[in-house]
């Protein structure tokens, strides 16, 4: 339902932006002045604040209440304001807004940690946990160390930190973690980012824990590690970029001694698209040319993107009509179009932008209103390159947003085999995310303005795509061996 940039507008583009990435791209929340760290919000503000949520994400929003009722919304909003008694920093109100936003359960409807007051803490030899914890029955348990820390290891029992009872602790952070609905993908997203979500909750290094090993109850203090400084948006997309293109790329191909090729990717980021055609050329030419006998694709961590690098990939494996979408309800905002506006140089702005990158259905939609657009299966683009052995695609909790639909079409029209768990992201979930401030505090948060339907059309059915083999993840791979197994069996 995306159109690709017109030929001619990438050379308009290009030739004004000097053949540099970079000049197309603004920060489109650049960061606040250093003055929010230190502010005192009053409490009148900052329940304020949280009321602004809850109208924001109404105007913004087509379906913002997919997993839970208004009414509920609203009950945990009041409950959060009478807790703030007193005025508070930004960095000190940011739980209760992590809370709120969370009880919508939207996994894309987040809140951004916020980067001025984090590289502050940083600039000052703030250290972050370099474990991870996470409940397991009745207990919290060591889910990770890092290999330098001797005192403790995984599998012991965390019974404090810092003085805070570890249960109701980590108990009220992965509560501020939403998912979905999809408990695998919230502990994996705790699992990953327990430092940061420690430090948001205002628990810092050093960390005074108390361990229980067996009947052995101890204390012991870990310093933590020095983390490095949190990139801008512009950053994240841009950095390491070596004339306007990031060195690093999320895909990759390796082959095996009995001729399996194993292709993983790790984004569908649409800022490598040329490369990435690129790749998919000159990958799937060496399948030919190497008689290579199966083909394994692993997008166990991929968190998403765009959908059209999914589709561009399928092309070479299928030559079946399908869709990874039932249709987009889709919403349109002025904090959306803003976002949006604020992310090209004025330059760009007088082009029909909207048009080119968000596609022409985007323009047809007036602020305030929302539009149902209808998914069509259709055939992939031909090619000759297209691989004819058998085909596996490896899912797992970290399969996420554009990635958990690439699986749900494969599922859907069985254009291959799926291996391991089912995807992190469920299907019909929210999309279009653009990100807003607060008008106090200036935090920030997403705002999901459409609602994707999976790809049978059914806009009742959220639930995870089921795998085909299922195989739990081992430190010794069990789910790629498998799969490997799979595609070298005739």
């Amino acid at each position: 339902m995306n159109q690709r940039l017109p030929w001619w507008c990438g050379i308009v583009v290009l030739w004004f932006a000097g053949c540099s990435l970079r000049a197309l791209v603004n920060d489109p929340l650049p960061p606040v002045s250093p003055s929010f760290i230190t502010k005192r919000f009053t409490v009148a503000e900052l329940r304020a604040e949280l009321a602004d949520v809850v109208e924001i994400v109404e105007v913004a929003e087509p379906t913002p209440y997919m997993f839970v009722s208004r009414e509920s919304i609203v009950s945990r909003m009041r409950s959060l304001s009478a807790q703030i008694t007193r005025p508070l920093t930004r960095y000190e109100f940011l739980p209760f807004l992590l809370e709120l936003r969370a009880a919508y359960r939207i996994a894309h409807g987040t809140v951004l940690l916020p980067l001025e007051d984090f590289n502050d803490y940083v600039a000052r030899g703030g250290r972050l946990a370099s474990f991870a914890a996470r409940r397991e029955g009745d207990k919290i348990l060591i889910a990770r160390v890092e290999p330098q820390i001797g005192s403790f290891a995984a599998g012991d029992e965390l019974l404090a930190i810092n003085g805070h009872d570890a249960a109701p602790l980590v108990d009220r952070i992965r509560a501020a973690m939403p998912d979905d609905g999809n408990k695998a993908f919230g502990d994996d997203k705790l699992d990953r980012n327990f430092g940061h979500w420690l430090w948001a909750f205002g628990v810092n290094g050093p960390f005074r824990l108390t361990i229980k090993r067996g009947s052995l109850v101890f204390e012991t203090t870990e310093v933590g590690m020095r983390p490095p400084r949190m990139l801008t948006l512009k950053e994240r997309f841009l950095t390491k970029a070596k004339d306007g293109v990031p060195e690093r790329e999320p895909f990759s191909l390796r082959v095996t001694p009995a001729k399996v090729a194993i292709l993983e990717v790790t984004a569908f980021n649409p800022l490598f698209r040329e490369r990435w055609r690129e790749f998919l050329v000159s990958t799937f030419s060496r399948l030919q040319r190497q008689n290579i006998r199966g083909l394994v694709i692993d997008i166990r961590e991929n968190t998403g993107g765009d959908s059209r690098e999914g589709d561009e990939l399928l092309r070479y494996v299928t030559d079946r009509p399908y869709r990874t979408s039932g249709g987009k309800l889709w919403r349109r905002s002025e904090r959306y179009d803003a976002f949006i506006r604020a992310a090209f140089p004025w330059w760009v702005r007088w082009l029909p932008y909207e048009r080119w990158f968000l596609g022409r259905e985007f323009t047809e939609i007036g602020i305030g209103q929302t539009r149902w657009f209808a998914g069509k299966a259709a055939p992939p683009t031909a090619t000759k390159l297209r691989f004819i052995g058998r085909v596996a695609v490896l899912t797992g909790p970290r399969t996420f947003s554009a990635a958990a639909s690439f699986a749900d079409a494969v599922k859907s029209y069985r254009l291959a085999t799926l291996i391991g768990e089912s995807p992190g992201g469920i299907n019909g979930f929210a999309a279009e995310v653009a990100l807003t401030r607060l008008p106090r505090t200036r935090l920030a948060i997403a705002i999901c303005s459409a609602r994707s339907v999976r790809a049978n059309g059914d806009p009742n059915d959220l639930s995870p795509t089921k795998v085909d083999i299922a195989v739990t993840s081992s430190s010794d791979d069990r789910p790629l061996a498998r799969a490997i197994e799979f595609v070298l069996t005739r």
